[in-house]
């Protein structure tokens, strides 16, 4: 009995042994090939949406190839101006400049996280649904959100003091945190559809980086433009930064669908590939 288990337990690692030397030298060979082909072919996308064979997807080097990506991580650095005001400044703001007691600043900030995490709830659920629509509406949808929380944040800057209606003041706050959030899920998710597993590594870091980036210039930026224009002005500038991220999330939409049915048809292919030396 001992001999048997012993003389299979053998049979079974050799055969895994085996399995596993075969797959890494199909892998190397599929790859190398399925890039060959990748590179002559054209876009791999026709105008009525029908698929030919993608470009070389599979390269990793080219995780940057999609127009999407180069979008999203290019509203990263723009969106992320005036998170630097909200973050460094507003508080002291509202409460020196517009003479409300610190108490009553805090609050308002209190009530823009809880919009945030309204925004983001919002963003996951309504983003998805209107995905189902098209690929293309979710980055519209954030762009929208961006540029109109540009209105009640706007507000905040401007009008609101110590003798203005603290609920209106309030409902603008949550109202911006809401409309602000929303961008975050939606640009997540179209970064995971638009790259392949292998590249998405990748394309997250770069946005974390760019994320990061433009939280630490952008106080530096504001600081800058404060000793020229003062601190309204320079807070109202750097709402520019908002209006560009939406511009360029609204413009993600012209190539998300493409990019996405690429990415699909490029992973079906090697999925297909591997199938057939399995």
């Amino acid at each position: 009995l001992v001999a048997n288990v012993d003389r299979n337990l053998r049979n079974t690692f050799h055969n895994i042994a085996e399995f596993d030397k075969y797959s890494a030298t199909d892998d190397i060979t599929d790859d190398s090939s399925l890039e060959t082909q990748m590179l002559n072919s054209d876009d791999g996308v026709s105008e009525d949406g029908s698929s030919s064979t993608p470009q070389s997807l599979f390269d990793e080097s080219h995780f940057l190839r999609p127009h999407s990506v180069k979008l999203l991580l290019a509203q990263g650095i723009f969106g992320c101006l005036p998170w630097g005001v909200v973050n460094t400044y507003l508080n002291d703001y509202l409460s020196e400049d517009r003479d409300m007691s610190i108490e009553v600043a805090t609050s308002i900030l209190l009530l823009f996280g809880i919009g945030l995490f309204i925004g983001v709830i919002f963003g996951g659920v309504f983003g998805s649904y209107v995905y189902h629509k098209s690929p293309a509406f979710p980055p519209i949808l954030a762009g929208i959100c961006n540029n109109v929380g540009c209105i009640p944040m706007f507000y905040i800057i401007n009008y609101a003091n110590a003798s203005s209606s603290l609920f209106l003041t309030s409902f603008m706050s949550i109202f911006a945190g809401v409309m602000m959030a929303v961008t975050g899920p939606i640009v997540k998710s179209t970064l995971t559809n638009v790259t392949l597993p292998t590249n998405r590594g990748r394309a997250f870091s770069s946005l974390n980086i760019f994320d990061e980036l433009g939280r630490g210039i952008g106080p530096m930026i504001v600081s800058i433009i404060i000793t020229k224009l003062g601190r309204r002005n320079a807070f109202n500038f750097s709402l520019l930064g908002w209006i560009v991220s939406g511009f360029l999330n609204s413009f993600v939409s012209c190539f998300a669908r493409q990019d996405e049915l690429r990415v699909q048809n490029a992973s079906r292919l090697r999925k297909d590939s591997l199938i057939q030396h399995i």
